[in-house]
């Protein structure tokens, strides 16, 4: 064991309350020719002696240490487990200094809450300082600091009580002896069920006291308001603190003097509502908007026992119905704006912001059935404006010039969000996303992109073969995909995609130089040039940058373009056809040449590691 690794357990044996009284000193201050002589003197003679000793062989190794110097030396030439030892013996001997210190002061302690939240301090001090002792001693000074805890557990919740109940005349103090007996609940618990009950006596005889002197004044103020519309509110708001600070709490709800000041504020409360019946009704009455009418209950006649006064009773019920009143005079006059709205553009524009104005005139009355019919009127109106105006959102889409004009048609028209479920919208959005690919042709068509461009002699016309040229690409990727899911071919894609990187490929220009007809009617072999621009990810740099030059570069080229019914295709003429045959013969024969190289070359490497290495076969 090395000195670092010398544990506590060994340096307990050398604590100077075992060390000293047979050595005269302690271990900390001898000299290292005295450890050495009892070492040799005694040690080495006991360990000659005692068969037991011998046994004993790694803590013998230890004593042995811990007196006789060895090659590990610190510095000052002190060996290394008599440093560590040294070191050890001195936290022991702080621990036991610092517990009897302890001890001591506790021993001096007067009974009394300071006294008491001391010794709660030095218990969770404790566990450190025993932690160098043996643990033989632990259980005794655990007992011995608990049980003066324990001691001092009645003259403490006393204390505690007594100076909570000399600062309970004020409300502040009211608050402190009602929160006391759950903030100190082990001090109660721990008393005594009758101690307990005495200071629990103590604080409800101070709270008594304190709450009668504190409803003299809540008493003046209960009835303090004018009999009028301020007087109910100031009313509502003086009661609704009233009821913060005693109603809500069992300690003190049930007083006398509190339920007096209760019984006080109500009996004012229901004379000044009665007296303001006149004014309550004619504020209802006068109500232009749903707004209104709920104020006069939200304002005056607010407080959960209002509605036990037959005319706080009668005024709900006028407000309610002046509620209904209005929405029904509203509503009406709105469903007929929304039945008057044209199934045009201008309908569709005025429809789409209406839940703006629905949301700021009914947004609290959303749930009335009122609101709702109306709200499911306006989606059946706004969905029949939509399908009438579908045709002139369609050809405004159709025509529009930029991305920003379309972004700015479905401002105007389409912005409700009610659409959200709506199929036409749903195809307007495909409209829109079908322009936009359509602008895109300003940039690609070498003529440009020409609006309603008529057909020659029936011939596909340049958008005509650019969007049939561009789907022959798709078809082309996509089969490139499908070649990908066969196990072998998969693999020497996966690996050529490693290398040139993983490409997508668009047209970046197309130019139609001329058709004629092929066959039949529908059909012409045409020739055209087109660019494509390739962006790749990943793969190697050099490669990468080769197929975006492979790609990138103009050509001409020629193929089919026949009209199947709904949209012009291009397909491969019959020398391309001829010669994808050939190129994939002559890639299918150079992958089997290829193939049978790879599996002689494996199977001679088989055979010679089963023949074993040269001179095992010699």
């Amino acid at each position: 064991m090395s000195a670092p690794e010398l544990s506590m357990h060994y340096a307990r044996l050398f604590d100077d309350a075992h060390f000293v009284p047979y050595f005269g000193k302690p271990y900390s201050e001898m000299e290292i020719s005295e450890l050495e002589d009892i070492g040799r003197n005694t040690i080495m003679r006991c360990k000659k002696a005692s068969p037991e000793f011998k046994q004993a062989s790694a803590s013998m190794d230890v004593l042995l240490k811990s007196f006789l110097a060895t090659r590990q030396a610190t510095s000052d030439r002190t060996p290394a487990t008599q440093a560590s030892l040294k070191l050890k013996t001195g936290i022991i001997r702080n621990a036991r200094a610092e517990l009897n210190l302890l001890r001591d002061e506790v021993e001096r302690m007067q009974p009394g809450i300071a006294a008491y939240e001391r010794i709660v301090d030095i218990q969770k001090r404790i566990p450190a300082l025993l932690d160098p002792i043996w643990p033989s001693e632990h259980t005794g000074l655990i007992s011995h600091f608990e049980n003066k805890r324990i001691s001092f557990v009645g003259p403490a919740l006393t204390d505690l009580v007594d100076q909570a109940v000399a600062r309970g005349s004020d409300w502040n103090g009211l608050e402190a002896l009602r929160q006391l007996p759950e903030q100190k609940k082990q001090l109660f618990e721990q008393a005594g069920s009758g101690h307990a009950k005495a200071q629990m006596d103590k604080i409800r005889n101070q709270q008594a006291i304190t709450l009668s002197n504190l409803m003299l004044e809540e008493a003046i103020a209960a009835k303090n308001f004018p009999v009028s519309l301020v007087g109910l509110e100031k009313g509502s708001l003086w009661y609704q603190s009233f009821h913060e600070k005693y109603l809500k709490h069992a300690e003190y709800n049930q007083h006398p003097s509190v339920t007096k000041v209760d019984k006080i504020f109500w009996e004012k409360r229901n004379a000044t509502i009665n007296a303001s019946d006149a004014e309550l009704s004619a504020l209802v009455a006068a109500a232009k908007t749903t707004k209104d009418a709920r104020n006069v209950v939200d304002e005056y006649l607010w407080l959960y026992q209002d509605e036990q006064n037959p005319v706080a009773q009668k005024i709900k019920k006028n407000a309610s119905a002046a509620v209904d009143r209005i929405l029904i005079s509203s509503t009406q006059a709105d469903k007929q704006k929304l039945d008057r709205m044209p199934g045009n553009l201008d309908g569709l524009h005025a429809s789409a912001f209406w839940h703006e104005t629905f949301q700021a005139q009914y947004g609290s009355d959303r749930e009335h059935p009122l609101v709702k019919a109306l709200e499911k009127h306006f989606i059946e109106r706004r969905n029949a404006i939509v399908a009438a105006s579908k045709s002139a959102v369609t050809k405004e889409i159709s025509t529009a010039q930029s991305s920003y004009d379309i972004d700015e048609i479905w401002r105007k028209y389409l912005k409700s969000p009610y659409d959200q479920t709506s199929l036409i919208i749903s195809d307007l959005k495909e409209i829109s996303i079908n322009r936009l690919e359509r602008l895109k042709l300003k940039s690609i068509l070498a003529g440009g992109l020409i609006e309603n461009e008529k057909s020659k002699n029936g011939e596909p016309t340049e958008e005509n073969m650019y969007f049939a040229a561009e789907g022959y690409i798709r078809t082309g990727l996509s089969g490139m995909e499908a070649v990908k899911q066969i196990p072998i071919l998969g693999e020497f894609a996966n690996i050529s995609e490693r290398i040139t990187g993983k490409q997508s490929v668009n047209i970046g220009y197309f130019k139609k130089n001329g058709c004629q007809p092929a066959d039949h009617k529908k059909r012409y072999l045409c020739d055209y040039t087109l660019k494509l621009d390739v962006k790749t990810e990943g793969g190697m740099k050099e490669a990468s940058a080769f197929m975006q030059s492979f790609f990138v570069m103009p050509g001409n080229t020629t193929g089919y373009f026949t009209h199947n019914g709904s949209k012009w295709v291009r397909s491969d003429t019959e020398a391309q056809i001829e010669t994808d045959a050939r190129n994939a013969r002559e890639q299918s024969e150079r992958f089997a040449r290829e193939s049978k190289e790879l599996h002689d070359r494996g199977t001679e490497a088989l055979h010679d590691y089963l023949r074993g290495p040269p001179s095992v076969r010699q």
